[in-house]
């Protein structure tokens, strides 16, 4: 049978919240041990009119078994405890209270944790959570029983152990002008352990002489653990010297006066300080300017990427400063002061180029704009900067002035250009021209003087808005230009399907000309000719060499196509041609090859059934009858599902047919990546039939790559070639001619391909990131998706058929905004 004191004491402990944080709770348990988790106190024979034994001991059938809110108790006699009976012996012993006697020698214990040390007395009734369910039925050769069997009861409870509390102050140091009012936070922490219950602190402040402090409360009521704060004022006399002052605040206990905690801080009375702000820019621009350093006083400051500096300065005279003249040559301009008055109105504006520039500083913030002057340029009329224009034929000088932004000048009538020519020693005044406000143009009529070597245009700013430019042209009116040009190769043949011709140029103008000279180029084109681009034009000093000068891009159909190219020079004569041809191949081919794959760039879906036609070529002898016995994909992307005709008849030599199949996707691919292989047999002998163009056998290092990434991507050719037999032999890639890489966006719809990057490759590893081939954009959904890698040549030994392969790769992670 159980015996429980739980009711009373769950009572005690809603109405004294803070009387024992340590509270016990015990319980006879008709067992000689107690439940894990429980600490066994005592052995006794009965529940009345028992004797006792040591909890060391199991020969009684109950035990007394006890808890504690903290977990902490124990049954040993060390460290922090409490004896709360003696016993005559280990076991069937009476007992004896340890208050009134020691003859006893067994004695019994309660322990606990330093911080919670227990005491026991004895009593006819034990406050809620502290009795220990045990009574005995005198003071000495008692025996014992539970918490109902006698009137003397066992009661074990927490001491109240005190600490100084502790004060703080925060924050613990401000700053405040003379006569300033400045709050501080005063916080208590009450160090007394749970058993002590609520304190109340009274708190006393402590000021320099002549300092005024309020507290906002003189007392706080505590837990033990617990803190608490009110706050305090501060008032430094307005005679106050700069300097640092400390003030205190002491906690004392009312409970006990012997524990109290004391806390300071500090108040730093400084002088009175304004915000100057302080902006550069290049003036009629409006634009700041960063980096600048800005004097104020000893004090510098370089401006923010927004051109603002701030300085904290009293009341009173100052001076401010800038550099003259900036690392980039650009000069000083002139002040704005937005409070001249220095009455704390930032409209009484007031303009000055002294530099420095001395200022009164008033009780209130400040503004100051420093100003840079615009840079102003000549252009003529081929965008050159720094060059006017001079026709003979016309004699008229003109250009554009214009400032650093591309725009005219802030003139609403124009700025005053003044001209000059010079004879090599000596500048003589040509005139003046006036600009036009809207697009800075300017014009001067005037007919050379043959003594004159160079024109210029000077612009010189009369007032703080622009920097002074000029610009100058180199002219020979005694001897007229004569533009001279050669090109090289003048004449070239490749054998390809494809090609892009380098053509460099040398010119050998004469010295009276003006560099650069713009050279165009037109071109004509003869034969079977697919596709020609040529370089419209290009620019080329006098006397200089460009490689390339331009290119011309052609592609040819079966046969071959010539194209030819003029280059003109700016006075429309003719001064160089050239001729480029492709031809087809001169090798010979003595078997039948698959020769190309239409279309060429057919986008397939995965499961789609479409047609694709395969060309054959017969380099060897007349042919009756080609019977198609199986097609396969070697790279087992498609299944064929049928072709025709079959069988190919009357297949003459050196002639080629086509043969249509109808294939189905297995996966999302391109016509491209298919590597058809013929097994047929050529009028009743087995035969393979194979590509005749190179294998590029592509691979990409990733397949799926995320957006931003600025990962090297590698792609690896590892080409072969077929024999006339069906096997593969391996080649090199400087065996490769016209090798061209090229990437597509696969479009959405999956029917479209966009062409993105290209180039021409010189060896068999392209590294690449995305933003190398303009892939960039997190957030532009439109960057993510499909692309595909395309390789086209050709095999040097078998020039005239292209091949072309492909891998592609999945652009991932952009981001979707709403």
């Amino acid at each position: 049978m159980s015996y429980r004191i739980l009711l009373s004491a769950l009572i005690l402990f809603l109405l004294l919240p803070y009387a024992y944080s340590l509270t016990i709770s015990c319980i006879i348990r008709n067992s000689p041990s107690c439940n894990p988790g429980e600490v066994k106190l005592l052995g006794m024979s009965s529940t009345t009119n028992a004797h006792a034994e040591l909890p060391s001991q199991s020969n009684y059938q109950y035990s007394v078994c006890c808890t504690s809110t903290d977990g902490s108790i124990g049954n040993s006699c060390s460290g922090t405890y409490a004896i709360f009976l003696r016993l005559s012996d280990v076991t069937n012993a009476h007992v004896q209270r340890a208050d009134l006697y020691n003859d006893y020698p067994n004695a019994v214990c309660i322990s606990s944790t330093p911080q919670n040390p227990l005491s026991c007395s004895y009593s006819t009734s034990c406050p809620a959570g502290t009795a220990l369910n045990i009574s005995i039925s005198s003071d000495t050769n008692a025996h014992v029983g539970d918490y109902n069997a006698y009137s003397t009861k066992i009661c074990c409870s927490a001491q109240c152990i005190r600490a100084n509390p502790t004060v703080s102050i925060s924050p613990a140091s401000q700053s405040g002008t003379a006569g300033q009012t400045l709050t501080y936070t005063v916080s208590v922490t009450n160090n007394d352990n749970s058993a002590c219950g609520t304190s109340t602190f009274s708190l006393s402040p402590s000021c320099p002489p002549g300092w005024t402090c309020t507290l906002a409360s003189t007392s706080l009521t505590i837990s033990p653990g617990s803190s608490a704060s009110t706050t305090i004022s501060v008032t430094s006399p307005s005679t106050a010297s700069p300097g640092t002052y400390t003030f205190n605040v002491t906690a004392v206990n009312s409970g006990d006066p012997s524990y109290s905690g004391r806390g300071s801080a500090d108040y730093v009375v400084v002088i009175a300080a304004y915000t100057l702000y302080v902006d550069v820019k290049i003036d009629v621009l409006d634009q700041p300017l960063s980096g600048v350093s800005v004097t104020v006083d000893s004090t510098s400051q370089s401006t923010g990427p927004n051109g603002v500096v701030t300085f904290s300065i009293p009341a009173g005279t100052h001076t401010i400063s800038v550099p003259v003249t900036l690392a980039d040559g650009r000069p000083f301009s002139h002040f704005w002061d937005h409070d001249a008055n220095h009455d704390c109105v930032q409209t009484d504006l007031y303009d000055t180029s002294n530099n420095p520039y001395t200022f009164i500083m008033a009780s209130c913030e400040r503004n100051i704009t420093a100003w840079y002057k615009v840079f102003t340029y000549f252009r003529n009329s081929a965008g050159v900067t720094g060059a006017i224009d001079y026709n003979y034929s016309t004699s008229t000088i003109s250009g554009y002035l214009l400032r650093e932004d591309g725009n005219p000048l802030h003139y609403s009538t124009g700025a005053v250009v003044v001209l000059e020519y010079s004879d090599g020693s000596t500048w003589y005044s040509i005139g003046t021209a006036t600009t036009n406000p809207t697009n800075g143009f300017f014009s001067y009529t005037w007919s050379c003087v043959p003594s004159a070597t160079a024109i210029r245009a000077v612009f010189t700013d009369s007032n703080w808005f622009y920097v002074s430019s000029t610009g100058l042209v180199n002219i020979n009116c005694a001897t007229a230009c004569t533009y001279a040009l050669s090109i090289n190769p003048t004449s070239s043949t490749q054998v390809a399907s494809s090609y892009n011709f380098s053509i460099s140029a040398t010119d050998s103008s004469s010295s009276t000309c003006t560099s650069p000279i713009t050279y165009t180029i037109s071109y004509s084109a003869s034969g079977d000719c697919s596709s020609v681009s040529v370089t419209p034009s290009f620019d080329i000093d006098v006397g200089g060499t460009l490689s390339p000068a331009f290119w011309v891009n052609i592609t040819r159909g079966t046969s071959a196509c010539t194209v030819y190219v003029n280059v003109t020079s700016p006075d429309g004569n003719v001064v160089a041609s050239g001729t480029y041809t492709l031809s087809p191949p001169s090798v010979t081919i003595s078997d039948i090859y698959i020769t190309s794959i239409n279309p060429p760039l057919k986008v397939v879906r995965a499961n789609e059934t479409f047609l694709l036609n395969l060309t054959l070529f017969n380099g060897g002898n007349n042919i009756g009858n080609l019977d198609i016995l199986t097609v396969e994909d070697r790279r087992n992307v498609i299944e064929v599902l049928t072709y025709s005709p079959d069988p190919i008849q009357n297949f003459a030599s050196q002639s080629y047919r086509n043969l249509t199949i109808r294939v189905k996707a297995s996966r999302l691919t391109l016509s491209t990546t298919l590597l058809p292989i013929i097994n047929a047999t050529k009028d009743g002998a087995l035969v393979t039939i194979s590509p005749i163009y190179p294998i590029f056998n592509l691979s990409i290092s990733k397949t799926e790559i995320p957006i931003g990434s600025t990962e090297k991507i590698n792609i690896t050719l590892s080409p072969y070639i077929f024999d006339s037999s069906g096997n593969t032999q391996s080649i090199s890639f400087n065996q490769l001619t016209n090798v061209k890489l090229s990437f597509y966006k696969l479009e959405e719809e999956l029917d479209k391909l966009t062409v993105i990057y290209e180039r021409y490759l010189n060896q068999p590893l392209f590294q690449f990131t995305l933003e190398d081939i303009g892939i960039k954009g997190i957030t532009n959904p439109a960057a993510c998706g499909y692309y595909v890698a395309i390789v086209t040549g050709e095999y040097v030994n078998r020039a005239g058929f292209p091949g072309s392969d492909s891998v592609g790769f999945l652009v991932s992670g952009c981001l979707y905004l709403p």
